[in-house]
């Protein structure tokens, strides 16, 4: 229940040839990181919109408007339900 090398242990200094490569592998890695241009890519986003939103206007160019899909895409048909009749109508 006790450990009776306790204080023995807490008092050891801590081992710095395994602290050190640690802290230097981790700010290697934060500072490759590559950046990030939010503007560009919004821009990017917005064109890519804009030319899936022209090829589905148009409608006629099929493989065009399946090509901006993933591999993965599912087309889910519209359900049409009856509208409610009025009260008149009942």
């Amino acid at each position: 229940m006790f450990d009776v090398n306790y204080n023995k242990r807490s008092s050891k200094p801590m081992n710095l040839f395994k602290i050190v490569p640690g802290m230097l592998l981790a700010s290697c890695a934060a500072g490759c990181a590559p950046s990030f241009d939010a503007a560009a890519e919004t821009s990017k986003l917005a064109q890519r919109d804009a030319d899936w939103s022209s090829a589905s206007f148009e409608g006629r160019d099929i493989d065009r408007i399946v090509s901006f899909w993933s591999e993965d895409a599912q087309v889910l048909r519209r359900v049409l339900y009856p509208e409610p009749k009025s009260a008149d109508e009942k």
